[in-house]
């Protein structure tokens, strides 16, 4: 299940119980994420006032610009075989039947959530061994209603954007409105490559490095 509201759950249960153990500051827990957690991670902080600092890579703030990023690379004949998969899923659930799959990457003219040149290459390469590349196709109906950049203003701690100022997949466009909304709040550093360099080679590298100094500047130590 590609569920973005269990994922956002999921991270707060994490933040509960890093808070309780024992040598933990409960006031310097910082959040990291990336592609959709990276949209995860700011609308966790806009609900939690007591998160640090905040880490995105390559994020999806605005589901709604996905969605128009996705028609323009792939087509609206894409955009539709995807909202007839997702309606077959949930019509399976009503009537308590096995999910209808779709797959999370494909190569460009097959059915995915990504089907950019680089989608399936980049996940397999970046995936462990149990991955399954397949997830529920009704969250497709609802990955547009999934808008961290309209909850961005409520961040009070310090956010480091990172992007890729190729990307395909995650429109940067997103990322440098939530910077604009921050101002000195946040840090907007732009990367070479796609999306997926981000988790290898020297862009990745560059990348560690950038957020090693900047959980340096903001907790100190």
């Amino acid at each position: 299940m590609v569920s973005y509201k269990r994922h956002r759950e999921d991270y707060h249960s994490a933040i509960a119980f890093a808070r309780s153990l024992p040598g933990v500051d409960p006031e310097r827990i910082v959040l990291w994420g990336t592609s959709y957690s990276g949209g995860h991670v700011i609308s966790v902080a806009a609900e939690d006032d007591r998160i640090a600092a905040v880490m995105s890579v390559v994020a999806s703030l605005d589901g709604a610009a996905t969605l128009k990023q996705l028609v323009k690379t792939a087509g609206a004949g894409q955009l539709a075989k995807a909202t007839a998969r997702g309606m077959q899923d949930r019509l399976a659930a009503l009537a308590g039947r096995e999910p209808v799959m779709m797959a999370t990457a494909a190569v460009p003219g097959e059915l995915a959530a990504l089907s950019t040149p680089d989608a399936l290459a980049g996940v397999l390469e970046i995936a462990g061994p149990t991955y399954v590349n397949e997830f529920c196709a009704r969250e497709a109906l609802v990955a547009s209603n999934n808008r961290p950049i309209k909850v961005v203003g409520k961040v009070k701690c310090p956010v480091l954007f990172q992007i890729a100022v190729d990307d395909q997949i995650a429109p940067n466009a997103s990322v440098e409105k939530a910077a604009e909304k921050l101002g000195a709040q946040a840090e907007l550093r732009r990367y070479p490559g796609g999306h997926f360099d981000a988790y290898r080679g020297d862009t990745c590298a560059e990348i560690k490095a950038d957020e090693i100094a900047f959980l340096q500047r903001v907790l100190g130590g």
